[in-house]
C-alpha cells in the first residue's frame, strides 16, 4: 500500500511533468508545481533538491523503459544470431513498431528529454541512447564472428556517426509530435536501408575467415 509520502512524490512528479511541458525548464516555476500539487515549494525541495533532480524524476520512466527494451531486443538478437537467423526486414519492422509502442506510452516525457529539458540533458540522453544501441551493436557484431569464425573489424568511428544519425532520425518523430501510424510508417521505411546493412554485413563475414 502507497504510503502519503510516496504519494506526495508521485503528485509533485506529476504536475512537475505538466508544468515542464507548459513552460520548458528553465522557465518552469516551482511555485506553479507546489500550487498544482498543493504542497510548499519547501516540501518540493525536500523530496528533489533542484529542479534538474525533479526533471529526471518526471522523465525517469521513459529512459528506464528505453534501457530495458533495449536489452531484451539485444538478448533475442544474440540468439538468433548464434543459432544463425538473420537480422533482416521483418525483425527490424518489428523492432520498430515495439520501440514507438514505448515511446508513445510515455510520450510526454520522450517530448520533454527532447524539446523542453536544458541542453545538457537533451545531449546526456540522446547520448545514452546512441551508446545503449553501440553497446547493442557490437555485441550483435561479435555474436555473428563467432557464428561465421570471421575475422572482420568494424570501424567502430564510423559506425558511431551511422548510430548517432539513425537515432536522430528515429527521434523525429517526437520532434514533431507526429501520429504513432505516421512515426512507424516513416521509420519503417528508414529501417529497411538498416536491415539491407545488416544482411551485406553478414555476407562479408561470411567470407572474411
Amino acid at each position: 500500500m502507497e504510503n502519503k509520502a510516496d504519494s506526495t512524490k508521485k503528485l509533485i512528479v506529476t504536475c512537475a511533468r505538466q508544468e515542464f511541458l507548459d513552460a520548458g525548464f528553465h522557465n518552469a516555476s516551482m511555485r506553479k508545481i507546489a500550487s498544482a500539487a498543493n504542497v510548499t515549494t519547501g516540501a518540493i525541495y525536500r523530496y528533489f533538491p533542484d529542479k534538474r533532480l525533479l526533471f529526471f524524476a518526471a522523465t525517469e520512466e521513459a529512459v528506464s523503459s528505453l534501457r530495458g527494451m533495449i536489452d531484451r531486443l539485444t538478448d533475442d538478437a544474440l540468439i538468433g544470431a548464434a543459432e544463425g537467423v538473420s537480422y533482416g526486414e521483418e525483425t527490424s519492422k518489428t523492432n520498430i513498431v515495439m520501440l514507438y509502442n514505448l515511446i508513445y506510452e510515455n510520450f510526454d516525457q520522450f517530448y520533454l528529454l527532447l524539446m523542453s529539458s536544458d541542453s545538457t540533458d537533451s545531449v546526456d540522453f540522446l547520448h545514452e541512447f546512441v551508446e545503449m544501441e553501440e553497446r547493442s551493436t557490437l555485441a550483435y557484431i561479435d555474436a555473428l564472428k563467432t557464428r561465421h569464425g570471421s575475422k572482420y573489424e568494424i570501424d567502430k568511428i564510423a559506425l558511431h556517426f551511422l548510430l548517432e544519425a539513425y537515432v536522430s532520425a528515429l527521434l523525429e518523430p517526437v520532434r514533431h509530435q507526429m501520429s504513432k501510424e505516421d512515426a512507424i510508417f516513416h521509420s519503417q521505411n528508414l529501417s529497411l536501408y538498416f536491415s539491407v546493412g545488416w544482411l551485406g554485413l553478414e555476407e562479408i563475414m561470411k567470407k572474411e575467415k
